[in-house]
Protein backbone atom coordinates (compact mmCIF):
# COMPACT_ATOMS: atom_id res chain seq x y z
CA UNK A 1 0.00 0.00 0.00
CA UNK A 2 1.61 3.12 -1.36
CA UNK A 3 4.90 1.61 -1.97
CA UNK A 4 6.51 1.00 -5.44
CA UNK A 5 9.01 -1.70 -6.80
CA UNK A 6 12.71 -0.80 -6.41
CA UNK A 7 15.57 -2.90 -7.20
CA UNK A 8 19.20 -3.66 -5.12
CA UNK A 9 21.83 -2.68 -7.38
CA UNK A 10 25.68 -3.02 -6.78
CA UNK A 11 27.77 0.02 -7.79
CA UNK A 12 31.29 -0.19 -8.22
CA UNK A 13 32.41 2.63 -10.37
CA UNK A 14 32.02 6.61 -11.12
CA UNK A 15 33.61 8.11 -13.52
CA UNK A 16 33.69 11.91 -14.38
CA UNK A 17 34.15 12.85 -17.49
CA UNK A 18 36.13 16.01 -18.30
CA UNK A 19 37.73 18.13 -15.79
CA UNK A 20 35.78 21.20 -13.96
CA UNK A 21 38.08 24.02 -13.70
CA UNK A 22 37.45 24.59 -10.11
CA UNK A 23 41.20 25.70 -9.24
CA UNK A 24 43.32 28.41 -10.41
CA UNK A 25 45.47 25.99 -12.61
CA UNK A 26 42.04 24.66 -14.39
CA UNK A 27 41.95 21.42 -12.40
CA UNK A 28 40.07 20.36 -9.40
CA UNK A 29 40.38 17.92 -6.37
CA UNK A 30 37.20 15.74 -6.95
CA UNK A 31 35.66 13.79 -3.48
CA UNK A 32 32.34 12.97 -3.44
CA UNK A 33 29.85 11.31 -0.56
CA UNK A 34 26.80 9.04 -1.27
CA UNK A 35 23.21 9.21 0.51
CA UNK A 36 20.90 6.21 -0.05
CA UNK A 37 17.06 6.86 0.92
CA UNK A 38 18.73 10.02 2.68
CA UNK A 39 21.17 8.15 4.80
CA UNK A 40 24.36 8.89 4.78
CA UNK A 41 26.81 5.63 3.16
CA UNK A 42 29.91 6.47 1.52
CA UNK A 43 32.42 9.05 1.54
CA UNK A 44 35.66 8.75 -0.57
CA UNK A 45 37.55 11.36 0.62
CA UNK A 46 37.58 8.66 3.95
CA UNK A 47 37.62 5.70 1.56
CA UNK A 48 39.94 6.88 -1.38
CA UNK A 49 41.22 9.58 -0.34
CA UNK A 50 41.45 12.62 -2.36
CA UNK A 51 43.22 12.68 -6.01
CA UNK A 52 44.13 16.00 -8.02
CA UNK A 53 42.52 15.81 -11.28
CA UNK A 54 44.52 17.86 -14.24
CA UNK A 55 43.48 20.64 -16.84
CA UNK A 56 42.30 18.60 -19.96
CA UNK A 57 42.32 14.81 -18.55
CA UNK A 58 39.43 13.41 -20.28
CA UNK A 59 38.38 11.00 -17.64
CA UNK A 60 38.92 10.38 -13.72
CA UNK A 61 37.28 6.55 -12.44
CA UNK A 62 36.55 6.31 -9.11
CA UNK A 63 36.39 2.24 -8.13
CA UNK A 64 33.91 1.94 -5.47
CA UNK A 65 34.64 -1.63 -4.98
CA UNK A 66 30.70 -3.26 -4.83
CA UNK A 67 28.56 -1.05 -2.40
CA UNK A 68 24.87 -2.20 -2.60
CA UNK A 69 22.72 0.42 -2.76
CA UNK A 70 18.81 0.40 -3.28
CA UNK A 71 16.26 3.26 -3.83
CA UNK A 72 17.17 7.32 -3.81
CA UNK A 73 20.50 7.89 -4.39
CA UNK A 74 21.92 11.09 -4.05
CA UNK A 75 25.49 11.45 -5.15
CA UNK A 76 27.20 14.90 -4.15
CA UNK A 77 30.87 15.67 -5.37
CA UNK A 78 33.21 18.66 -3.91
CA UNK A 79 36.60 20.28 -4.58
CA UNK A 80 38.87 19.93 -1.66
CA UNK A 81 41.12 23.10 -1.40
CA UNK A 82 44.29 23.34 0.81
CA UNK A 83 44.81 27.13 0.75
CA UNK A 84 42.32 28.13 2.18
CA UNK A 85 41.30 24.52 3.50
CA UNK A 86 37.54 24.18 2.65
CA UNK A 87 35.47 21.77 0.37
CA UNK A 88 33.39 23.44 -2.36
CA UNK A 89 30.60 21.98 -3.63
CA UNK A 90 31.05 21.17 -7.21
CA UNK A 91 27.59 19.42 -8.28
CA UNK A 92 24.90 16.73 -7.33
CA UNK A 93 23.30 13.46 -8.97
CA UNK A 94 19.85 11.82 -7.94
CA UNK A 95 19.57 8.18 -9.51
CA UNK A 96 16.60 5.81 -8.05
CA UNK A 97 17.79 2.11 -8.61
CA UNK A 98 14.20 1.34 -10.00
CA UNK A 99 15.03 2.98 -13.10
CA UNK A 100 18.35 1.78 -14.28
CA UNK A 101 17.90 -0.57 -16.93
CA UNK A 102 21.85 -0.64 -18.01
CA UNK A 103 25.12 -1.47 -16.44
CA UNK A 104 26.33 1.52 -17.48
CA UNK A 105 24.22 4.62 -16.25
CA UNK A 106 25.25 8.21 -17.52
CA UNK A 107 24.20 11.67 -17.11
CA UNK A 108 25.57 13.87 -19.73
CA UNK A 109 25.84 17.57 -18.20
CA UNK A 110 22.75 19.01 -19.27
CA UNK A 111 21.32 16.34 -16.60
CA UNK A 112 23.67 17.07 -14.07
CA UNK A 113 22.38 19.37 -10.81
CA UNK A 114 24.46 22.64 -10.65
CA UNK A 115 26.75 21.71 -14.02
CA UNK A 116 23.74 22.30 -16.45
CA UNK A 117 23.59 25.91 -15.35
CA UNK A 118 27.13 26.85 -16.75
CA UNK A 119 25.63 27.39 -20.09
CA UNK A 120 28.89 29.31 -21.47
CA UNK A 121 31.26 26.14 -20.05
CA UNK A 122 33.45 28.31 -17.63
CA UNK A 123 33.74 25.41 -15.66
CA UNK A 124 32.21 22.59 -16.71
CA UNK A 125 33.30 21.70 -20.33
CA UNK A 126 30.12 20.81 -22.73
CA UNK A 127 31.44 16.97 -23.28
CA UNK A 128 31.27 16.78 -19.40
CA UNK A 129 29.22 13.94 -17.40
CA UNK A 130 28.83 11.42 -14.93
CA UNK A 131 28.62 7.74 -15.44
CA UNK A 132 27.62 4.67 -12.94
CA UNK A 133 28.60 1.66 -13.15
CA UNK A 134 26.72 -1.21 -11.82
CA UNK A 135 26.63 -4.93 -11.58
CA UNK A 136 23.43 -6.57 -12.67
CA UNK A 137 19.88 -6.68 -10.64
CA UNK A 138 19.89 -9.60 -8.51
CA UNK A 139 17.12 -9.10 -6.06
CA UNK A 140 13.61 -6.62 -6.75
CA UNK A 141 11.50 -5.90 -3.28
CA UNK A 142 9.15 -3.77 -2.29
CA UNK A 143 10.16 -0.36 -0.85
CA UNK A 144 7.35 1.62 1.17
CA UNK A 145 8.23 5.51 0.62
CA UNK A 146 6.62 7.22 3.76
CA UNK A 147 6.34 10.76 4.13
CA UNK A 148 8.44 12.83 6.47
CA UNK A 149 6.74 14.31 9.53
CA UNK A 150 9.41 16.58 10.65
CA UNK A 151 7.95 20.54 9.12
CA UNK A 152 11.33 21.31 8.41
CA UNK A 153 12.66 18.91 6.25
CA UNK A 154 12.51 20.23 2.44
CA UNK A 155 11.77 17.80 -0.12
CA UNK A 156 12.49 17.82 -4.03
CA UNK A 157 12.31 15.37 -7.14
CA UNK A 158 14.72 14.39 -9.77
CA UNK A 159 14.32 13.47 -13.52
CA UNK A 160 15.72 11.63 -16.07
CA UNK A 161 14.78 11.49 -19.68
CA UNK A 162 11.48 12.65 -18.74
CA UNK A 163 11.04 9.97 -16.27
CA UNK A 164 10.09 11.75 -12.60
CA UNK A 165 11.92 9.80 -9.78
CA UNK A 166 10.44 9.95 -6.05
CA UNK A 167 10.97 12.68 -3.88
CA UNK A 168 13.82 12.71 -1.05
CA UNK A 169 14.43 15.33 1.40
CA UNK A 170 17.07 16.61 3.78
CA UNK A 171 17.36 19.76 6.50
CA UNK A 172 18.57 22.90 5.23
CA UNK A 173 21.93 24.41 6.27
CA UNK A 174 24.04 26.87 6.11
CA UNK A 175 25.07 28.46 2.64
CA UNK A 176 27.86 31.30 0.93
CA UNK A 177 27.88 31.85 -2.58
CA UNK A 178 31.69 33.05 -3.74
CA UNK A 179 30.79 35.56 -5.93
CA UNK A 180 34.44 35.82 -7.91
CA UNK A 181 34.00 32.80 -9.16
CA UNK A 182 30.18 31.93 -9.12
CA UNK A 183 30.95 28.88 -7.27
CA UNK A 184 29.18 27.27 -4.45
CA UNK A 185 30.51 26.30 -0.63
CA UNK A 186 28.72 23.83 1.55
CA UNK A 187 29.72 22.41 4.42
CA UNK A 188 31.41 18.63 3.63
CA UNK A 189 29.85 16.16 5.75
CA UNK A 190 30.74 14.24 8.76
CA UNK A 191 32.53 10.73 7.90
CA UNK A 192 29.80 9.05 10.30
CA UNK A 193 27.13 11.91 9.28
CA UNK A 194 24.57 13.11 7.35
CA UNK A 195 24.96 15.02 4.10
CA UNK A 196 23.98 18.84 4.41
CA UNK A 197 20.70 19.75 2.79
CA UNK A 198 20.70 20.76 -0.83
CA UNK A 199 17.04 21.65 -0.48
CA UNK A 200 15.95 25.03 -0.65
CA UNK A 201 12.21 26.55 0.23
CA UNK A 202 10.83 28.83 -2.12
CA UNK A 203 9.39 32.11 -0.85
CA UNK A 204 12.98 34.36 -2.08
CA UNK A 205 15.46 31.67 -0.79
CA UNK A 206 18.45 30.87 -2.95
CA UNK A 207 17.99 28.81 -5.64
CA UNK A 208 20.61 24.96 -5.76
CA UNK A 209 20.89 26.00 -9.59
CA UNK A 210 23.55 28.75 -10.13
CA UNK A 211 24.98 30.37 -12.87
CA UNK A 212 28.49 29.86 -13.31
Amino acid sequence: NGGYRTSRLVLNKIVMITCPKMDPDGGCDPWFTIEQNGVFIYNSKVSLGVTNMKKNTAFIEFEIGGLEVQGDIRVVFYDNDVMPPRDELMFFSWIHTGFVSNEIWEFPKDQVDMACSDKSHKVFDQNFGIQFHFDDVPVEVEFQCQPSDDASVLSRSASVGGTSFPSMSWKQKSISMLFGRQKTQLEPPSPLGRLPSLAWSGGGGPSPFFAY
